[in-house]
């Protein structure tokens, strides 16, 4: 499959033994980053939208696969979560690994 970025870097939300959230890191390389832009008119206003298509080759996947409400950041980068200043929230996940081997891929749909 068609590739355009080197990775990207996957925070995991779960609690930790006080009871605050512990996001684990995640790197994921290899993959395919496509970022869109809108706008509607709502009234007066323009409103402006985006989203972003992660596509994952199979060869790509290792042990984590990103779940809704996980953040995704394009790149891979070891920087702790609260220092991240473009991030993204995964809104939905594919699982598409069947069929030919060539086209077996992982869609990730994030905001």
């Amino acid at each position: 499959m068609f590739t355009n970025c080197e990775g990207c870097t996957v925070y995991h939300k779960t609690v930790g033994a006080d009871r605050l959230p512990v996001w684990e890191r995640h790197v994921i390389g290899d993959i395919y980053w496509e970022e869109t832009s809108g706008q509607a008119a709502s009234g007066k206003n323009m409103e402006r939208s985006g989203s972003i298509y992660i596509c994952i080759p199979a060869a790509s996947v290792g042990d984590y696969i990103p779940q809704k409400d996980d953040t995704v950041v394009k790149g891979i980068t070891d920087a702790e979560y609260s220092a991240l200043s473009e991030k993204h929230t995964v809104m939905a996940v594919a699982d598409l690994r069947y069929g030919s081997a060539a086209v077996q891929h992982i869609e990730v749909d994030a905001v």
